[in-house]
This record gives C-alpha cells, structure tokens and sequence, in this order.
C-alpha cells in the first residue's frame, strides 16, 4: 500500500509538470502576439486556447477536468493584486467561477493559469494530497510574464 501511495503521489507531481509545460508552450502564442490572430474570434477564445493547451499535453492531463484563466494588467503589482484575489482554491473548493480570457495586448503583462481537477484515489495513505473536497486535489500551472513589443494589427476599415 505504502507502494502505491508513493506512485500516486509522484504521478500527481508528473501530471502538474506535464500540465506546467503545456501552459507555457501554448502561452508562447500571448507572448509573441500571435493569439491576436489565432484567437481572434471572442465567442472561442478561451475554448481554442484550452484546446491548444491540451494539445500540448497528450499525455496525463483530463480536458474534461481543466480550466484556464488568461488575464493581462498594465503592471506587475495589478497582475499580483487581482490574481491573489482569485485564487482557484478557496476554503476546501474549486473557485474557477471567475475565470476567462483577456486577449492580451503588446506590452502588457499576462497571467495565464490552468487548473485541473485530478482524483486522489489512495485516500486512506494519500489523503492529506486532496485539497478540493473528497478525493480531488486541484492541480494548477501558471506563468507571468510581459507580451513582446508585437505590432497589434489595425481595425478593419469601415
């Protein structure tokens, strides 16, 4: 038991790195400007970011259990004041009610968070691991960072 209880935990420690580098490869897309064009359309953005994201984890990571927060501020002290104030776990529970998509903007500074539901399934060894409720532990990735100095391309001509 003992055993499994610390394969569970190292494939819990695998999975948020896994997830850690998804969110950092698919993030590049913020940095570099080019999610102005790849998710230029408002109605998807946060789901084609999602499913870049996931596509940039094949393995380990539950889409159906995974929810992203993507915000840009104007400096680094808003961008830790306002992400402090929406932290994902809150009082034993997922708290990804607030969570969106802000298309970021040159120079800005970006916040993008994954988090994802994972089951704590040797509860009677590993259930200190669990911090959302019974048997669910909230695994989160995220990454600040400035966007480069893109060109941010010109409003259509009316």
């Amino acid at each position: 038991m003992l055993m499994m209880a610390t394969f569970e935990t190292a494939l819990m420690f695998w999975t948020n790195q896994v997830l850690d580098e998804a969110l950092t490869r698919t993030s590049r897309r913020l940095l570099t400007g080019e999610a102005l064009a790849r998710y230029a359309n408002p109605a998807t953005q946060a789901a084609d970011f999602k499913r870049d994201l996931c596509a940039n984890a094949p393995a380990l990571i539950n889409c159906d259990r995974l929810w992203i927060d993507v915000r840009a501020y104007t400096s680094f002290s808003d961008a830790r004041t306002k992400t402090a104030a929406s932290s994902p776990v809150s009082g034993g529970n997922l708290n990804v009610g607030g969570f969106g998509y802000s298309q970021p903007q040159a120079e800005q500074i970006v916040v993008a968070r994954a988090v994802m539901e994972y089951p704590v399934l040797l509860t009677g060894w590993s259930g200190s691991l669990a911090n959302i409720g019974s048997n669910k532990r909230a695994i989160v990735a995220s990454t600040t960072f400035r966007a480069e100095p893109f060109n941010t391309p010109a409003a259509p001509a009316t």
